[in-house]
């Protein structure tokens, strides 16, 4: 996980589980003295630094400093107790965390990955990795954390239960006990090992790379007795649509499937059976839904835009992207949020891998569209982007066979092919470049002349 694409992989190739219950405001901890203080704002007495990169110590404070690499307790294992975490941001895409229930005292920072839990701090993450979820297992049900101030994150343990407060927010609730105790241990690998895990152990800090530092101003451990209440209340839930969301289903016909996540809706017909390809480990409409929002939250990392939050600032309303399975329409833009109809009378048989790779170029118009870096670029260059994040999310999904395919036929293109032909361009400049992924040819290509960097664009008469 040191270079970049393997911190993509660790971050997005996760599998999303289910919404934890309704969860709302509850009051801060009681008492100060209550508070052991396992930090002392002076040196690392009592941690140990495993792993690339470090934490230093600037007046009083610590600070994340390259990575990924893990700052652990080594004084004792806690258990049924309530941490403490005071944390700063530096901008938007700081990344962190807090490792609770290291059964051993770890080698390397996977070791923590798959035999702990991570309490994530990302303000920008997806639902499973946003500041306060339990990374992989349990999605923010609240976005409390304010970027670029100060943070106070609690995290209870209370036997085989995880809940995460931000700022006195209740922001997600996690039971450890359907874990599969005969799960395969899968230690070296990005995605989180579904073993048991252990009601006591150590506990650790992420330091994840050096784009954005994060700060802590406190470390602190306290009785369950200081644990902030959990009081239900209502909240926004995922599957209520806005007037433009509705309006978009109310169009899709009936009987039909409404499948809601973050970012993204999917309207399926009931009665439609594709036969679902084995790589992409999708067998139905609801994981297919899940591969489409980690597609789109991939997009979102790799571009460092947000459309729905795009659309939502500039509209004033919930407007997430539409996938219609209706047999018709291709990409269609209008109103307040286009929409993607999605072919099954021709191309790609629905449900195959192929398939999958033409909705994600379809998708990324969506952050192409009105993304201002690339406004100036969008017209000759827009198909040919699309076609390369197709590859890209297809390889990094882990839907190697297909990625080959798609290769293949971009390799084979020619250069006046605006979508296959540009696409190997892009391919081409990130391996003769040595860049590991996406995010760092978008970041070298961000304000350069393209046509300076590639040349006129051959399919341009």
């Amino acid at each position: 996980m040191a270079d970049r694409a393997a911190k993509v992989v660790s971050f997005f190739l996760l599998t999303l589980l289910c919404a934890a219950p309704s969860l709302a405001q509850a009051p801060k901890g009681k008492a100060p003295n209550q508070w052991r203080p396992l930090f002392n704002g002076k040196n690392l007495d009592g941690w140990e630094h495993v792993g690339p990169g470090r934490f230093v110590i600037e007046n009083g404070l610590l600070r994340t400093e390259g990575g990924m690499g893990l700052l652990w307790y080594t004084r004792e294992k806690l258990g049924n107790c309530v941490l403490r975490v005071v944390y700063k941001t530096s901008n938007e895409w700081s990344n962190s965390g807090m490792y609770v229930r290291i059964d051993e005292k770890p080698t390397d920072p996977l070791y923590a990955v798959h035999h702990g839990f991570e309490v994530q701090i990302y303000d920008n993450g997806p639902g499973d990795g946003r500041s306060g979820s339990v990374f992989s297992f349990a999605r923010a049900q609240a976005d409390p954390s304010k970027p670029r101030e100060w943070n106070t994150l609690e995290v209870v343990l209370r036997g085989k239960r995880i809940t995460t407060f931000i700022n006195g927010t209740t922001v997600a609730d996690y039971d450890s006990s359907e874990l599969n105790r005969q799960a395969t241990d899968r230690t070296g690998q990005a995605n989180p090992a579904r073993n048991p895990r252990a009601e006591s152990g150590y506990i650790g800090l992420q330091n994840y790379d050096d784009h954005a530092p994060v700060y802590f101003k406190e470390v602190s451990v306290g009785p369950l007795s200081a644990a902030p209440s959990n009081v239900v209340a209502d909240r926004h839930h995922l599957d209520r649509l806005s007037a433009h969301e509705q309006s978009i289903v109310d169009g899709a016909g009936e009987p039909s499937d409404v499948l809601c996540r973050e970012h993204i809706i999917l309207v399926w017909p009931k009665d439609l059976r594709p036969v679902w390809y084995a790589e992409s480990r999708v067998n139905s409409p609801a994981k297919m839904a899940d591969w489409l929002e980690k597609a789109y939250f991939l997009s979102m990392f790799w571009t460092r835009f947000d459309p729905s939050g795009h659309y939502r600032e500039r509209n004033h309303e919930s407007s997430r992207l539409v996938f219609i399975h209706n047999g018709q329409g291709d990409f269609v833009f209008g109103g307040k949020r286009p929409f993607i109809g999605l072919r099954d009378l021709k191309g790609p048989r629905p449900g195959s891998d192929d398939w999958f790779g033409w909705l994600i170029h379809e998708m990324s118009h969506d952050f192409w569209h009105e993304h201002s870096a690339f406004s100036r670029v969008r017209q000759p260059w827009g198909e040919a982007m699309c076609d390369y994040m197709r590859y890209s999310v297809l390889l990094y999904m882990g839907m190697r066979q297909a990625a080959a395919r798609n290769e293949k036929v971009l390799r084979k293109a020619p250069p006046d092919d605006a979508y296959r032909g540009g696409a190997w361009m892009f391919l081409s400049l990130q391996r003769a470049r040595r860049f590991d992924g996406p995010q760092a040819l978008w970041d070298y290509l961000w304000d350069r002349d393209f046509v300076a960097t590639f040349g006129r664009p051959p399919w341009l008469k």
